[in-house]
C-alpha cells in the first residue's frame, strides 16, 4: 500500500500544480481582458472628443 499511497499522493500534488497553473492563467488573462477593455474605453473618448471637435469645424 505505501507505493500506492506515494503515487496517489503525487498526483493529487501534480494535480494542485496543474491547478495552481490555470489559476494564474486565469488572472493573467483577466488582466489582459480588463486593460484592454480599458484601452478600449479610451479609443472610444478620445473618438468623440474628434467627432465633437470636427463637427464643430466648417470645412
Amino acid at each position: 500500500m505505501p507505493d500506492t499511497d506515494a503515487a496517489l499522493r503525487q498526483r493529487l500534488d501534480d494535480q494542485q500544480t496543474l491547478l495552481d497553473a490555470q489559476q494564474q492563467q486565469i488572472e493573467d488573462l483577466t488582466a489582459a481582458y480588463e486593460a484592454l477593455t480599458d484601452t478600449v474605453a479610451a479609443l472610444h473618448r478620445r473618438l468623440a472628443a474628434v467627432e465633437s471637435s470636427a463637427g464643430s469645424r466648417p470645412w
